[in-house]
């Protein structure tokens, strides 16, 4: 199986059907889409009667938390490559399945261009020679990056201490150990407004997120992104401040 796309829901309602529809471009046999669901009932199981993919698997079962949900679904996964997406985003990239198969095996991840929805519409284009430090400044969201499996195995998986920040530091520290590669297009759109906005981390989740840090930068790295990136919230402030919420 070369590819694995991780959909983790909670009752998503009908945001799942745009999400699914979208994915039909990558219908294939070496794709298995993976439904891993935590609803209060199992009204998603027969969802692929509307589809039709050539690889469906649905999952009912509990979890605490969307973590939680994507550590699960990766130990049932089965492609080389990995993909996750939420209730309610889109994939854009139509053909993808040969740049997979071509790709180096040293490359760790691809990321690709962002739309996002909330709270405004904005197009999000990261640079080619993407890393660490720049990712720290100006995140990339798991919608915009292809995980090779390997990465989860030398990494672990995210860290369900953080209720929102494990896949920025799982991201973050890919980044320290793997090279990747822009696919230069745009890989899908994010519908946004999810437990990411809702959720203030705590003292304790922040100091956690902290000291995770610490073991991918040095102090004085830290001290200088830090500095930076209140200069970057500034200024993205300042660009936004007019703009329709």
């Amino acid at each position: 199986m070369l590819l694995t796309v991780i959909i983790v829901t909670k009752n998503p309602g009908n945001d799942i059907y745009p999400t699914l529809a979208s994915l039909k471009n990558l219908d294939d046999s070496s794709v298995e889409i993976l439904v891993k669901d935590n609803s209060s009932d199992k009204s998603l199981s027969t969802i692929n009667d509307a589809f039709h993919f050539s690889n469906f698997r649905y999952v009912h079962q509990s979890d605490f938390g969307v973590y939680d949900a994507m550590n699960q679904a990766l130990e049932m996964a089965n492609g080389e490559f990995i993909y996750f997406l939420n209730a309610g985003d889109q994939y854009l990239n139509g053909s993808l399945l040969e740049t997979l198969r071509n790709s180096d095996d040293q490359t760790g991840f691809l990321f690709g261009n962002m739309i996002f929805l909330h709270p405004f519409v904005r197009l999000v284009r990261y640079s080619r020679y993407i890393n660490k430090y720049s990712v720290y400044l100006r995140r990339v969201c798991h919608q915009g990056i292809i995980f090779r499996k390997e990465v989860f195995d030398a990494l672990g998986n995210f860290d369900t201490n953080l209720k929102i920040n494990a896949d920025y530091l799982f991201i973050v520290r890919m980044m320290d150990r793997f090279k990747g590669k822009s696919l230069n297009r745009f890989l899908a759109m994010n519908k946004g407004g999810g437990i990411s906005y809702g959720h203030k981390p705590s003292k304790t989740e922040k100091k956690y997120l902290t000291q995770q840090m610490k073991k991918v930068f040095s102090a004085p790295e830290l001290w200088l992104l830090s500095f930076a990136s209140i200069i970057v919230a500034t200024l993205v402030y300042l660009k936004n401040f007019n703009k329709p919420t």
